[in-house]
């Protein structure tokens, strides 16, 4: 079965490793397994520029999943009322723009609630505080440019998506052409949730080499993967997305996540301005010197009245480019599934 979704997913879908379609495959049988999960993990789908065929990506997914429901800037009253009276598997494409120059706080806490059964949030319903259930499936997915925030990246997987390079071909996708297979696919895994629902329920002994909140979203997926005997390979698959695609942001993604932070709402900051906002004794000096590294170099720029050094937002693209632009072939990855 497991063969099949990925067998489906790949034939419209350039995805980056044979572990990202394992664990996407796994997802999908995660949504229709919800009623037995005790947690969630999100799917964060992200690439440094457009045409990386994460919206396609969704579409694809959106065939085969339990009660898809796309979303581009959702508030969050509207998102917990949703999930509480729909149950679905949310969908949020362009997630980029959501936070990208607003802070979006109250959404921010309804995904971070959103992993864990039980969590809920209390709003005033019809002159009586009520809660309202924040739990579900969900998929990010958007331009990766360092505004999503580090709380609700926590709660994901990542997929970073990359341009299909020549001589890789998928099919065209219609949905409506498609949907006869999916919903084949679909009546294999509700009649594999029928029979396995009792052992999805089950606690696992932890993984060693991730940390806790990672188990803790990964355990759904390695349960449905023990269930159908490739319990090994979702550890593996696991440890690769998280170890391999999440590692390489270390010192250089923290300075650049700060510095964008201090942007705020602006195109520009003085160099002067921006060091007081950093953590660490920076001069400017050193933090040409850091930035450098990554191709980024301080500008004139114009603020008002004012020219001084600094930087524009605009010159963190490129960089932001090339540290998440992992390139995770079938070569760098474990031996294929099935």
């Amino acid at each position: 079965m497991v063969e099949d979704i990925i067998k489906y997913l790949k034939k419209y879908v350039i995805l980056p490793s044979e572990e990202s379609y394992l664990i996407m495959a796994l997802y999908v049988m995660h949504t229709w397994a919800i009623g037995a999960a005790r947690s969630t993990p999100y799917i964060y789908i992200h690439s440094p520029t457009k045409g990386s065929g994460k919206t396609r990506c969704l579409e694809v997914m959106q065939t085969i999943m339990r009660n898809p429901v796309q979303a581009l800037d959702i508030t969050p009253s509207a998102l917990f009322r949703m999930i509480e009276e729909q149950q679905p598997t949310l969908m949020i494409d362009e997630v980029d723009t959501i936070w990208h120059g607003a802070r979006n706080d109250d959404l921010r806490k309804v995904l971070n609630g959103g992993y864990r059964r039980g969590n809920v949030v209390w709003r005033m319903h019809k002159g009586q505080p009520t809660p309202f259930n924040t739990f579900g499936p969900k998929l990010l997915a958007g331009i990766f440019n360092l505004q999503l925030p580090d709380t609700v990246r926590d709660r994901s997987i990542p997929i970073v998506m990359r341009k299909r390079k020549e001589g890789e071909e998928v099919q065209a996708f219609y949905p409506e052409e498609a949907q006869e297979e999916a919903n084949k696919l679909i009546a294999q895994i509700e009649s594999w949730y029928g029979k396995n629902k009792d052992k999805l329920m089950k606690r696992l002994p932890p993984m060693e080499d991730i940390g806790d909140r990672q188990w803790e979203i990964a355990e759904p997926l390695v349960l449905i993967a023990e269930s159908i005997g490739l319990g090994d390979r979702a550890r593996d698959a696991i440890r690769f997305l998280f170890k391999t695609v999440e590692g390489h942001r270390s010192k250089d993604v923290n300075i650049l996540q700060q510095i964008m932070e201090a942007f705020g709402e602006d195109d520009k900051i003085f160099t002067e301005e921006l060091l007081p906002q950093l953590e660490g004794n920076w001069t400017a000096d050193k933090l040409a010197k850091e930035l450098s590294i990554v191709g980024i170099h301080s500008t004139t720029v114009r603020k008002g009245n004012r020219v001084l050094k600094g930087y524009k937002r605009e010159q963190f693209a490129a960089a932001l480019g090339e540290l998440d632009s992992i390139v995770i072939t079938t070569e760098d990855s474990h031996e294929t599934v099935g």
